[in-house]
């Protein structure tokens, strides 16, 4: 009977989330995402610049690209603005992140972008960035801005989150999408006509939002169900999530 229970017990779900290779001082800045993920009943396998991409695409059921430091422009034919910050730590987040995700989009993950995430599957997907916009980044005394937020009813994502309107969320960026890649849709807008969401039509379940859900204090009950629905789309097969 025990053996029985323990070979019919279900297989975790395993959610790989993108983390600098060293960590932050504040340890909350990615304990944060795998705060959300075991909430929703996921497992959490953390990839860092130099893991083995088809190592971690072997272990993992969906994918979460976290936030963090901009994007080299260079990926997306552009020559660094002024306020683009470029760090050696950045650019390893460049080759782990951007190889990665097209890894997991080959294999239909799920795949959830957060801030700097949507920025990484806006530019591996084709797609470029506008590298400096104001009102959107943290206050000087560090705490975040916060802005309503307007999502199409229609979309997918609004439909999953149960929003039909408008929401307020937190904004931590200064960097967004411009020229949107070939198969994303946008679904949210700020009022002044940023990109604050969008998810693919050629895949099963891939979604970018520019706002912070991990930081579920500053945010909107209905953000967090975020995390339920990317370990809900891992948990189901590709082959069997498909009409």
């Amino acid at each position: 009977m025990v053996y029985y229970m323990l070979m019919s017990a279900p297989l975790p779900t395993t959610i790989g989330i993108t983390r600098s290779l060293r960590d932050p001082s504040d340890a909350a800045i990615f304990g944060n995402y795998a705060d959300g993920v075991e909430r929703a009943g996921g497992t959490v396998r953390w990839v860092r610049p130099g893991d083995d991409i088809a190592e971690v695409i072997r272990q993992i059921d969906g994918l979460l690209l976290s936030g963090g430091a901009d994007i080299d422009p260079m990926h997306y034919g552009d020559g660094a603005h002024p306020r683009t910050a470029l760090s050696e730590g950045s650019r390893q987040r460049d080759a782990l992140e951007i190889p990665l995700l097209r890894a997991a989009l080959a294999r239909d993950l799920p795949v959830l972008g957060v801030c700097r995430g949507m920025q990484v599957l806006n530019v591996a997907l084709g797609g470029t960035l506008h590298q400096h916009i104001d009102h959107h980044a943290e206050q000087a005394d560090g705490h975040p801005a916060f802005h309503e937020v307007q999502f199409d009813p229609a979309s997918r994502l609004a439909a999953m989150l149960g929003i039909v309107d408008t929401i307020e969320t937190n904004s931590l960026h200064h960097q967004a999408l411009k020229a949107i890649a070939p198969g994303l849709d946008v679904v949210a807008y700020s009022p002044d006509g940023t990109v604050e969401a969008v998810e693919s039509s050629q895949h099963r379940w891939v979604i970018g939002v520019q706002c912070h859900p991990e930081r579920s204090w500053e945010t909107p009950l209905e953000l967090d169900g975020l995390f339920g629905a990317l370990v809900a789309a891992a948990r189901t097969p590709a082959t069997a999530a498909r009409p």
